[in-house]
């Protein structure tokens, strides 16, 4: 499901008055609330609630509770034990599931050195980087998943777009995106 969201920004010429606060009070009744989205370029058919994000198939929850070091969490939405996903050595800042439900993005970084993107497949206990040191969105959910799971969108160091392969190539700038 894709939502469009428009800003519109209304602008109040306030007359020289002791206080334009009756006029401000009533400018901020006739605005609605906009609440903050992300942009996704590629989309995505999880569904993400606060720091937990729901399975493609809608059978786990991923979540971290908010502490430094917490471990991610894969949390049974019908029969089943939860499962800690504890990644020795990676601290992690935020993951999302890719579309076939089994393999996770995580944002995170090794002590002492800078973050980076990596994929983790829970079955397995595979965790491999995907992007260089240093190469990784600052704003929240700001990495994008192609609905393949291919390939991951997300800002590089010099500020534009950049796509990241999963499997073999080049990572990829999107022409004009600064």
């Amino acid at each position: 499901m894709k939502a469009l969201a428009k800003l519109s920004i209304l602008v109040v010429a306030v007359p020289l008055m002791e206080s334009p606060m009756p006029l401000l009070a009533q400018a901020q009744q006739e605005v609605p609330t906009i609440e903050p989205t992300y942009a996704r370029i590629f989309g995505s058919d999880s569904i993400e609630i606060g720091g937990a994000q729901l399975s493609p198939d809608g059978r786990w929850v991923l979540s971290q509770r908010p502490h430094p070091g917490a471990p991610l969490e894969m949390l049974p939405t019908g029969p089943g034990e939860p499962r800690q996903l504890s990644i020795s050595g990676l601290g992690i800042l935020r993951a999302r599931w890719f579309p076939d439900g089994r393999r996770i993005l995580i944002a995170g970084f090794e002590e002492g050195r800078s973050g980076r993107l990596y994929v983790h497949d829970p079955e397995r206990d595979d965790l491999r980087a995907i992007t260089p040191e240093g190469i990784l969105s600052t704003t929240l959910g700001g990495e994008s998943i192609s609905p393949d799971g291919e390939w991951i969108a997300t800002i590089g160091s010099d500020r534009k777009i950049w796509f990241y392969p999963i499997g073999d190539g080049e990572p990829r700038a999107l022409p004009n995106s600064e």
